[in-house]
C-alpha cells in the first residue's frame, strides 16, 4: 500500500523522490504489529521514528474504492498520515504543511483551506473557559432566556431556540466539522487532508451518509463544488506525486500492484 501511495503511476519508481528522501531523512517508517497488546516498541532502535499499524486495522477486502458504509481499511488512513507527516508536509511545507507554530499568518495553504471548510480559524482552546461558560449557560442563561438561548431540545423541531437555529445554520454551512476535543490544530490538519484526498480519489462516496457529522464533501464532485480551493490545491501539480492529481488512484483499488511491485526510489 505504501508503494501505491508513493508510486501511484505504478512504473516502479517513486513519483516524487523528494518525498521519499524526506521520509528517509527523518528516519521514519511503518511497523506492522499483531495488536496493541503485543506491541514491541522496546525492540525498535531509538533513532527510528516509527508509526505503528496493527493487523486488526488492515482490511484489504474493503480497501480503496471497495470501501463500504460499514467496512473500511484503516491502513489507508494510517499510511497516508505517515507519508504526509514525514514526507509531504515537511518538504512542501508552504502548501501542505501540517505543523502550526503559533503564527497564524504563516499557515500552509492546506491549513487555510481547512479553516475555510471549518468556517473558523480557532487554533487552540482553553477547556476551563468552555467548562465555566457551559455551567453558566446551562443553569442561568439558557433556562431564563429559553426562547433566545435555550439549550434543551424537547423533540419539537419547530420550537428550537434562536441559538439552536443559528447553530444548525452554521453546521449546514461548514464542510469539515470534526470535533474530537483531543485533536489539536496539527491533528485537525491531518484529518482534513485525509478526508479531502480520499474523497477526491473516490474512497468516501460509499460512506457519505456516515461521514455527515464530520465531513460533507465525500465525492470528487462535492469536493470541487464545496471546497474549490482545496480541490485546486490537490490537483494543481504542486508535487509530481500522481496521488495528488486528478489522475490519482486510491491505494487498494482495482488491480494496482501496490507493495508487490518492484519499487526503486
Amino acid at each position: 500500500m505504501m508503494a501505491q501511495f508513493l508510486d501511484n503511476d505504478q512504473d516502479g519508481c517513486a513519483d516524487d523522490v523528494n518525498v521519499v528522501k524526506m521520509m528517509r531523512l527523518n528516519q521514519a517508517g511503518l511497523v506492522l504489529m499483531d495488536s496493541e497488546n503485543d506491541a514491541y516498541y522496546e525492540d525498535i532502535v531509538e533513532s527510528f521514528d516509527e508509526t505503528a499499524l496493527f493487523a486488526s486495522q488492515v482490511r484489504p477486502f474493503c480497501s480503496g474504492s471497495s470501501e463500504t458504509s460499514t467496512c473500511r481499511d484503516v491502513a489507508i488512513e494510517e499510511v497516508l498520515d505517515f507519508i504526509a507527516e514525514y514526507g509531504i508536509s515537511p518538504f512542501y511545507h508552504n502548501e501542505f504543511g501540517q505543523c502550526y507554530d503559533g503564527n497564524f499568518q504563516q499557515r500552509s495553504e492546506l491549513q487555510v483551506q481547512m479553516d475555510i471548510a471549518r468556517g473558523g480559524t480557532s487554533t487552540c482552546r482553553d477547556v476551563a473557559i468552555e467548562e465555566v461558560l457551559d455551567f453558566i449557560a446551562e443553569y442561568g442563561i439558557s433556562p431564563f432566556y429559553h426562547n433566545e438561548f435555550g439549550q434543551c431540545y424537547d423533540g419539537n423541531f419547530q420550537q428550537r431556540s434562536e441559538l439552536q437555529v443559528q447553530m444548525d445554520i452554521a453546521r449546514a454551512a461548514a464542510v469539515f466539522t470534526y470535533d474530537d476535543v483531543t485533536c489539536n490544530y496539527d491533528c485537525l490538519t491531518e484529518e482534513f487532508f485525509y478526508y479531502a484526498l480520499t474523497s477526491l480519489l473516490g474512497g468516501q462516496d460509499a460512506r457519505a451518509a456516515r461521514n455527515m457529522d464530520e465531513w460533507k464533501a465525500s465525492t470528487p464532485q462535492d469536493l470541487q463544488t464545496k471546497l474549490p480551493g482545496m480541490y485546486n490545491l490537490l490537483t494543481g501539480g504542486v508535487t509530481s506525486m500522481q496521488l495528488l492529481s486528478a489522475d490519482g488512484v486510491l491505494p487498494g483499488s482495482g488491480n494496482a500492484a501496490g507493495a508487490t511491485a518492484t519499487y526503486n526510489p
